[in-house]
């Protein structure tokens, strides 16, 4: 089980997050939703959510089938939006194949979306009405695209920590920043760059 702290909300934006909860995709795979508590915890430590909907999807993944066909959609959701930002960033433009396994959930939750305006006459779709699982997934879905389509996407960055892969918007001033958090992957980094230079030459 994973306990999600600030440290795993670094990323800027919730989908970025989202995708986050993966590590080492190229290397070794760690998936921090491998269990319903961990989906509901990371649910409630976001911030994103209702109050009522974390409790209302832990009661919803009780079932083991359904944990099952929730855990697929999530792990192809979190796949296809981490497919078209990291395709964005490098290319310049997101993967069709990504795109096109974007709109495909992005169709689904669409569809248990009912639209209401807000107190400052803003539309905007409500899930209150859908299912757990719907309720869990459709804002990030809806972020993904929302990101997709600003000129934000163009602060996308990759950590350099060795075997870490995380996502994060670099809004730092100078456009430079290199780690997902200096705490962590950026001290571990230089420690070992000061001990490869320690290291005497043969």
């Amino acid at each position: 089980m994973t306990d999600f702290g600030p440290d795993h909300f670094i990323g800027g934006r919730l989908c970025i997050d989202f995708c986050n909860t993966a590590d080492g995709r190229e290397t070794r795979f760690v998936d921090a939703l491998a269990e319903p508590a961990d989906a509901v915890r990371w649910m409630t430590a976001s911030g994103a959510w209702h109050e009522g909907d974390a409790a209302a999807l832990d009661a919803s993944l009780a079932d083991t089938g359904a944990w099952e066909r929730f855990h697929a959609t999530a792990h192809d959701l979190r796949e296809a939006i981490y497919a078209a930002l990291t395709t964005r960033m490098h290319d310049g433009q997101p993967a069709p194949q990504a795109l096109d396994r974007l709109a495909t959930h992005y169709r689904a939750m669409a569809g248990q979306a009912v639209l209401t305006t807000g107190a400052g006459g803003q539309t905007q779709p409500d899930w209150s009405g859908a299912d757990a699982a719907t309720r869990f997934l459709a804002p990030i879905v809806m972020d993904a695209v929302a990101l997709l389509g600003e000129d934000n996407a163009a602060r996308l960055k990759q950590c350099d920590g060795e075997r870490c892969g995380w996502l994060f918007l670099d809004t730092s001033k100078a456009g430079r920043r290199r780690w997902c958090d200096m705490a962590t992957c950026g001290n571990v980094s230089k420690a070992r760059r000061h001990a490869a230079r320690k290291q005497p030459s043969s």
